[in-house]
């Protein structure tokens, strides 16, 4: 978020990036309320500046959202995205961040009896 920020010449650019990370702990409602607070600063300022702001905050997310998070997560635990993705909503719908960080490596598992499943009737 630092990084878009500061190409993007928007302030605050340091102080977004702390309270993303922060935020990024509260689950489901952490995105908004740093984007939130941080298209109020950019207010403070212009209100071109808190669109700007708003668009860029948008874009970031939907970008590790949906490209970063699922790659570096799934490399971790040998999952492909799409399954590291599915892992996490699923979990996360079901028991919130503790589903998340435990349906990831469940499914990690689940992959690879099937695998190990399949490789055995190939086999035969």
């Amino acid at each position: 978020m630092f990084a878009a920020f500061t190409i993007f010449k928007l302030p605050y650019g340091s102080l977004v990036g702390v309270l993303t990370a922060v935020c990024a702990i509260i689950p489901y409602v952490g995105a908004f309320l740093s984007g939130g607070i941080s298209v109020l600063l950019a207010l403070l300022i212009s209100p071109a500046l808190a669109v700007r702001c708003l668009v860029v905050y948008v874009i970031v997310q939907f970008i590790e959202n949906q490209l970063i998070y699922p790659r570096v997560v799934g490399g971790s635990v040998g999952l492909p995205p799409l399954y590291t993705l599915i892992a996490a909503m699923i979990g996360g719908k079901l028991f919130g961040i503790i589903g998340i960080i435990f349906f990831i490596p469940l499914m990690a598992v689940v992959v690879e009896l099937v695998k190990e499943d399949a490789g055995k009737r190939l086999s035969v």
